[in-house]
């Protein structure tokens, strides 16, 4: 995270897992987080950019503003930005900004955007838990689906500390299929 100026900006918390570096025109970049500031009455505001490579903006966007007062302190967002068409490098910018204290605050991304049926897709539902106990059973759920594959079944690998603890043969489809292995020692 960057900042600016001298005066502190609102602070940014971003899901920095769901924001992939490769999408392509047929998926979303979700942004998902919050922000706060605790000095009143300054208005704060949080967006979105997204600039090519010659540093261009081509796409932007907000994900709120309030003032700050005793009843509000913070925001939530959770936003699905529709990436550029034509292929190439991105980079997406996510700021918080301070109006009155000019105070900015920014985290960049750089992201690929790649053909639609360049690599197979993979969305892996959010586990409930952060940590797990050596040697003890994790489930979770995930889709994967091949467009270039037809009906034929695709091998699924589970990787854990760049171990492969998991293979599984799965239907080519985007139904969420269980995806079970055991925590190595």
């Amino acid at each position: 995270m960057f900042y600016e100026e001298t005066y502190q900006p609102p602070l940014l918390k971003l899901d920095k897992s769901l924001i992939s570096e490769e999408t392509d025109s047929t998926e979303v970049i979700q942004v998902k987080g919050s922000f706060y500031f605790l000095v009143e009455p300054y208005t704060v505001e949080a967006g979105w950019e997204i600039h090519d490579s010659k540093d261009k903006i081509i796409k932007y966007g907000s994900l709120g503003k309030f003032t700050v007062s005793e009843k509000q302190t913070s925001m939530d967002f959770d936003v699905s930005i529709t990436p550029p068409t034509e292929l190439g490098k991105y980079t997406l910018y996510v700021y918080t900004y301070t109006n009155g204290l000019g105070s900015l605050l920014y985290e960049e991304f750089t992201i690929t955007v790649v053909p639609p049926n360049y690599r197979p897709k993979l969305y892996i539902v959010p586990s409930e838990y952060l940590y797990y106990i050596p040697d003890s059973e994790v489930s979770f759920l995930a889709s994967v689906y091949d467009q270039d594959s037809g009906d034929k079944p695709l091998t699924a690998k589970v990787f854990f500390n760049n171990a492969e603890v998991a293979t599984q043969e799965v239907a080519n489809s985007t139904d969420l299929k269980t995806f079970k292995f055991k925590v190595p020692k």
